[in-house]
């Protein structure tokens, strides 16, 4: 899901070919994303917290603890993935490339 802004206009066709549906919301109005901004804002709070816990006032490692924290949530459980598969508690690593990391 994505805005209608143009910088993901190219992907859609990349998408299309591998069976993923590219839903696309007005340009410049975030609050309909609601699926993107709360990701957004759960991979923040991560960041922060990582931060806060290391040094208050350092932010030097931003990016680091960016990385660290889509990695850490591409490996949890999530609840949509057992509504969908027969399996329980795949992660969306196991989801995506059929082994488990």
């Amino acid at each position: 899901m994505t805005d209608n802004g143009g910088e993901y206009m190219e992907a859609t066709i990349y998408l299309t070919s591998q069976g993923i549906r590219h839903i696309r919301t007005p340009p410049y109005s975030h609050q309909l994303n609601g699926v993107a901004e709360r990701y957004n804002c759960t991979m923040q709070t991560m960041v922060r917290s990582m931060l806060i816990d290391l040094n208050p006032t350092d932010n030097r490692l931003w990016a680091e603890a960016c990385t660290a924290a889509v990695y850490l949530r591409n490996r949890l459980p999530h609840s949509q993935l057992k509504q969908r598969q027969p399996e329980q508690g795949k992660t969306p690593f196991e989801m995506l490339y059929n082994n488990s990391p």
